[in-house]
């Protein structure tokens, strides 16, 4: 649509853009004038079911046209509210949980230890499925949980000798989250993709240990590690966003 867009700005048609990411419309300037909302891909009016945060959305992104200039791009203030739960949501079974402020081997130790339990219970999850998104790493999931340990550790040596350890962290990394929310909906599911985004991220050792690591491999002697870490491939758009010019 950002590419349509300058067609129709030739033929004297004035246009405006929605961006779901910041990056892409700050570079490529898809639309002479875009507004940036920190939604979900796929919901560039915030949320279903909320006719007053999208109509604010629409006339926020309509404004533009009133404004003088052209290559505007604007920020969304506000959020998209969470379903409700998901900031209570738990899932129905417990992991070991490791503090914030941890050193590196207790963080890697705990690391071990929940991804040992995840990875049985992701067997049972994935017999119950006859199916799962893990595996393009080529790693086990214990394999995955040593790589971070040794990114964790700059251990140069292990991770050079890795074939292609940056994406191996990128498939690794994602992998995690597969196994993690495959063995979530054997349990019977999370309350809503918020819920499970904000457990993930914020209440397990391996989405604290890919936010440690993410930091590391920003400055790893892997040109594939550094390209990943620095173009925001390992986390969130939360830890990745940084509003500029």
């Amino acid at each position: 649509m950002g590419g349509l867009a300058h067609y129709l700005e030739r033929e004297g048609l004035a246009t405006v853009n929605i961006a779901l990411v910041y990056k892409h419309a700050a570079i490529a300037q898809p639309s002479p004038r875009a507004l940036w909302v920190p939604f979900w891909y796929g919901r560039p009016l915030g949320a279903p079911n909320e006719p007053l945060l999208q109509r604010r959305v629409l006339d926020a992104t309509m404004a533009l046209l009133d404004e003088p200039g052209d290559r505007l791009l604007k920020e969304f203030s506000e959020d998209a509210p969470a379903a409700v739960g998901a900031l209570e949501w738990r899932p129905p079974f417990d992991l070991p949980r490791v503090e914030e402020e941890s050193d590196r081997k207790a963080l890697a130790d705990a690391l071990r230890e929940e991804v040992a339990i995840v990875a049985a219970r992701h067997e049972e999850a994935k017999a119950g499925r006859n199916s799962s998104f893990v595996g393009l790493s080529g790693l086990s999931l214990m394999g995955v949980a040593d790589l971070l340990v040794d990114f964790l550790h700059a251990r140069e040596e292990t991770i050079t000798s890795t074939r292609r350890p940056g994406l191996a962290l990128k498939f690794g990394a994602q992998e995690l989250i597969d196994a993690y929310a495959e063995c979530v909906i054997a349990a019977g599911g999370a309350d809503s993709p918020f819920g499970f985004r904000r457990w993930y991220w914020h209440e397990t050792t391996a989405g604290l240990t890919v936010r440690h690591v993410a930091d590391i491999a920003k400055v790893s002697p892997d040109h594939r590690a550094r390209m990943i870490a620095r173009h925001g491939s390992l986390l969130p758009r939360e830890w990745n966003f940084v509003p500029g010019p």
